[in-house]
């Protein structure tokens, strides 16, 4: 099972282990693995990659991924570590599952390979061609069985102006090709940014229904008085949909200060709500599951924020 967990890893940038949690890649700077505990639902990658190596049905497929993830709480739950070969170790205290990334899971060579596309000829040199040798020629010298050897010719190779012109010609098309290839790829980049990015953060916003406080009469103010007032973030209802929690808080003040965070970095729609005892924050909430999970992945790839995902109903 370790095995297939690593070929999937070096393919994916999320590999979900069902009752346990998801491994998280990324690939900036050589390779660095991440763990999320709260995303250990079953997207249905390892068991469809079970099932294909082992050539097994979906069910049995599933059985034997449910007895390996049991198998690694059970040694989690005794106080004990477990280590995936190449990948990291697990560790539990205090209900909270902690990763730390082997150090040959990062380098290229000697942990995750890294795929290259060059080949080097190293076919031995008695097998590669030979040149061609002079062949010799007989002398018909009479009384005579002297042989001669002829040089090889060498071709005259003629460079005229015309030729030269064509190479020019050929060099200028393929860097406009270049040029309108990089041009069309910023368009359609900075497209992808304005609408797709600015859609999910900006517009898509979910109305808030929060109670009004009573207003108080107004205390008369000094003419050369100034008043500022300081906005705090409003203890809102939980909103209805997928709401991607980004950590929860025993006092409202580390709860408030989180949403002024997120808000100052363009996450408008942060809020706080109160359940039980503990204040939670949400970065966002969408309508479905699937928007959730796109959300989440950029969250990831582009803030390095971990998270998890509650369904508020």
């Amino acid at each position: 099972m370790n095995k297939y967990i690593l070929e999937l890893i070096k393919t994916n940038n999320r590999v979900n282990l069902p009752g346990l949690g998801a491994l998280l890649v990324s690939n900036d700077n050589g390779v660095k693995i991440l763990f999320n505990q709260y995303l250990n639902y079953d997207d249905g990658l390892l068991t469809d990659y079970i099932a294909k190596n082992e050539s097994v049905g979906e069910d049995a497929a599933k059985e034997k991924m449910r007895q390996f993830i049991a198998s690694v709480n059970e040694i989690l739950d005794r106080g004990e570590k477990y280590t995936m070969p190449e990948i990291g170790t697990f560790s539990k205290a205090d209900g909270v599952i902690t990763f730390a990334q082997n150090d040959s899971a990062s380098a290229g060579d000697e942990g995750i390979e890294l795929v290259s596309s060059h080949k080097i000829d190293e076919t031995p040199a008695e097998q590669q061609p030979k040149a061609a040798q002079p062949q010799e020629k007989k002398s018909e010298t009479s009384g005579s069985d002297t042989t001669t050897a002829t040089p090889p010719v060498t071709p005259i190779v003629s460079v005229s102006s015309s030729n030269n012109n064509m190479t020019t010609r050929i060099l200028v098309s393929i860097l406009i090709f270049i040029l309108l290839l990089a041009t069309v790829y910023l368009s359609l980049f900075v497209f992808w940014k304005e609408n797709v990015v600015y859609r999910y953060f900006h517009e898509n916003q979910t109305e808030e229904v929060v109670e009004e406080a009573a207003e108080e009469p107004a205390q008369p103010v000094a003419e050369d008085t100034v008043v500022v007032e300081e906005p705090k973030p409003v203890l809102n209802k939980v909103k209805r949909g997928y709401n991607i929690i980004v950590g929860s808080y025993k006092n409202e003040s580390g709860a408030s200060q989180r949403v002024k965070d997120l808000q100052g970095r363009g996450f408008e729609n942060a809020y706080m709500y109160q359940r039980d005892s503990w204040f939670v924050v949400s970065i966002e909430t969408l309508p479905t599951l699937e928007d959730a999970e796109a959300v989440q992945e950029k969250i990831v790839d582009t803030y390095r924020i971990e998270s998890w995902i509650v369904n508020a109903e």
